[in-house]
């Protein structure tokens, strides 16, 4: 046989090896946060799911593009005994092109909750590669707060608006920053919190950032 038609051969053999381990070794990368707030003294607990395109399936759609889609399941358990479920399927945006797929999309839900300490499960599934699943437990608490604050979302933007939506809280639209890793792009700490108290009167509040190790 040829030795250019043999090293040809050998070459596709590798590059189609070399593929398909990464095709197989593309795995869910999506981070969860989570924060309890309240309305009328009855507390919500708001979750937010951000993913990574790049290890997701893509499917070819009618119009030419390609698109992500995951299966997710929220589940919270008091005792063992399951007290809400969601399931609900996540599309991502559109793209034209595969190879320039470098971006994260973001989900936010919201669910309404008595006072308790709860199992949070959460499962995502690529609904384009089944075998493709990704599970988390954590277990949190949830408080009717008499006077106090709510818990502290990160925000990776806002934009004042009128619109109401699932992610507007006081007349802004508030993209959640999922993540507890801050670089050196990052020169903004951006965050949204509320304070509750049974009167109304005056008070002072006092935003500070302390080294965790210097206590400075």
């Amino acid at each position: 046989m040829n030795k250019k038609l043999i090293l040809k051969l050998i070459f596709l053999n590798i590059f189609y090896f070399f593929l398909n381990s990464l095709i197989f070794a593309q795995e869910i990368d999506s981070r969860f946060d989570y924060a309890v707030f309240q309305s009328e003294n009855t507390p919500y607990v708001e979750t937010y799911i951000s993913t990574n395109i790049k290890g997701l399936a893509l499917i070819k759609k009618p119009s030419g593009k390609f698109q992500a889609k995951l299966n997710i399941c929220i589940q919270f358990l008091e005792d063992e005994k399951i007290v809400k479920i969601d399931k609900y399927s996540l599309l991502s945006p559109e793209i034209d092109d595969t190879n320039t797929r470098d971006f994260v999309f973001i989900d936010q839900q919201v669910y309404t909750l008595n006072d308790g300490e709860y199992t949070l499960k959460l499962t995502i599934t690529d609904d384009n590669k089944r075998i493709n699943t990704l599970n988390h437990e954590q277990i949190i608490a949830i408080k009717t707060i008499k006077n106090g604050f709510s818990d502290i979302q990160l925000i990776e933007s806002y934009n004042q608006t009128n619109k109401k939506s699932i992610i507007n809280k006081g007349g802004y639209d508030l993209i959640p920053f999922i993540s507890n890793l801050y670089n050196s792009e990052n020169n903004k700490l951006k965050c949204y919190f509320e304070y509750y108290a049974e009167n109304k009167s005056s008070i002072l509040l006092q935003v500070s950032i302390v080294s965790s190790d210097k206590e400075k």
